[in-house]
């Protein structure tokens, strides 16, 4: 079982409770608790009840385990390196991709506009961001 990081689940809940345009009374009187409950649960120092959670969970339309958790999401940034000059040049491309497949998709592509006298590589680098 994973462990539960109380301060970034405090941190999630504050999130959802600013982007939901409430304060800390109105989310507290929402989920039938007092203000100092939601103080509590925005700095960590305990978790809201098993009810509040999902109640919590489905105003930010995630599932109780992203709440609790975090959401693990990958990026892909594509990377050309052209070796044929006397100075290698790297670019990289601005976009970032959330596959892979389409990350290699572009890569192909990049690749067929590329002049073949010219020694170039792509690379597709993988970032791990928790949300």
């Amino acid at each position: 079982m994973e462990k539960i990081d109380k301060k970034a689940v405090g941190a999630r809940i504050k999130a959802i409770r600013l982007d939901s345009g409430m304060t800390m009374v109105e989310f507290g009187e929402w989920l039938s608790t007092t203000q100092g409950a939601v103080s509590n649960w925005e700095r960590g120092e305990n978790l809201p009840n098993k009810y509040r959670i999902k109640r919590i969970a489905t105003i930010a339309n995630i599932s109780v385990h992203d709440l609790l958790h975090g959401v693990k999401r990958y990026m892909y940034v594509i990377t050309y390196s052209n070796y044929s000059g006397p100075i290698v040049r790297t670019d990289t491309y601005a976009r970032v991709y959330t596959s892979l497949e389409a990350a290699k998709r572009d890569v192909a592509r990049y690749e067929q506009g590329v002049p073949v006298d010219q020694d170039h590589r792509f690379s597709i680098e993988k970032m791990e961001v928790v949300e």
